[in-house]
Formats: structure tokens, sequence, C-alpha cells
């Protein structure tokens, strides 16, 4: 069995958490984040969203606004549930280069639809990167009726806090945007 600590006071998320239930705590939000943790870079940790013992989702999360991380007996449980539930998988625990910048790119190259969020949690965008600059990135918004918005706004890496995809909720506009607008993708 893994011995972990109960809880981690600083911004990087140890090798040996990945694969493992976590409650990130995030400075300056009012709510927690429940994930499993995959993968991490230098600036990002990605993570499994974690949503009534089940995963709906990936998300990165950025390092420096990490407040902590914890892994007590809650999160030891859902572990337990989620691998009696066939759940996790840990296949993905063997080391490999996570280069943040190329998952960018396929961002860019599929038009995977994501949600931002920022220092203030109470709002997120919603929508696909068109350019990826150096510190920065132009992005077209989804409006609240599915619409695309015909403007780009430009977003600075330092800006986000955390990049949810691949969500349920993500998923579920993305198929009604398809069937509404016919397929005008």
């Amino acid at each position: 069995m893994i011995e972990v600590k109960k809880e981690i006071k600083e911004d990087r998320i140890r090798d040996k958490f990945i694969g493992i239930v976590n409650k990130i705590i995030i400075k300056k939000w009012q709510t927690s984040i429940d994930c499993l943790i995959l993968n991490e870079s230098a600036d990002w940790v990605l993570v499994n969203n974690l949503f009534d013992y089940s995963i709906d989702g990936y998300a990165l999360i950025k390092k420096k606004v990490i407040k902590k991380s914890i892994h007590s007996e809650r999160e030891k449980f859902v572990e337990k549930v989620l691998l009696a539930n066939n759940k996790i998988n840990y296949l993905f625990k063997i080391p490999i280069q996570f280069i943040v910048n190329e998952l960018f790119t396929y961002f860019i190259k599929t038009e995977t639809i994501l949600q931002i969020s920022f220092r203030d949690e109470s709002y997120v965008y919603i929508g696909k990167i068109t350019k990826l600059l150096s510190h920065s990135f132009y992005f077209q918004t989804i409006d609240t009726k599915g619409v695309w918005d015909k403007t780009r706004i430009l977003i600075r890496f330092n800006s986000i806090y955390k990049i949810d995809f691949d969500t349920n909720y993500i998923n579920s506009l993305t198929t009604y945007m398809k069937t509404v607008h016919c397929n005008s993708f």
C-alpha cells in the first residue's frame, strides 16, 4: 500500500500522488476540486474531475494557484469506491512526459470545447482556442444560446486557474450545438 501524507502545503503535487484521489484547495476560491491526479508539468496538473463517485472529464489546474492538496480518509474512501466500480485505471501511472504546449496545439487542431476558470470562480468562459501565442491565446466563446460569438478574446495563461474539457456539461452543450445549428460547428 502506498503511504501518503494527509496534507501537502506546497505548489508542487508530488509524483507519488499521481493516480491518487485528492481534494485540491485553490487560492481565493470557496469551492474545492475533488479529483484523480493523472500527471503534471512544471506549471500545470492534469486531473480527472470527480463528481458523485464517478469521473467527469479532465481539468488542467495551474500549480501556482493550488493552496493545498488533501488525501484524507474521505479521499481514500472515494478511491476505494472508484476502484470497486472499475473507474480507475492505473495504467496511466507509467511515467510519460506531459507537454502542455502539445496539449494546447491538440485543442486547436481538434477544436476542443473548453471551460476556462479564473480567480473569480463565479464566472467561466466556454469556447475554443483559435490561435496560440507564447503567453496567451485567442479564444472564441459560445453565448448562452449555444451560438459562437463573432469576436475572439485574448486570454493570458497567467490569468487562468483551471481549464476543463471533455466533461458531461461540455459534451452535452456540444451535442446540443450540433443538433440545433445543423452541424455548423
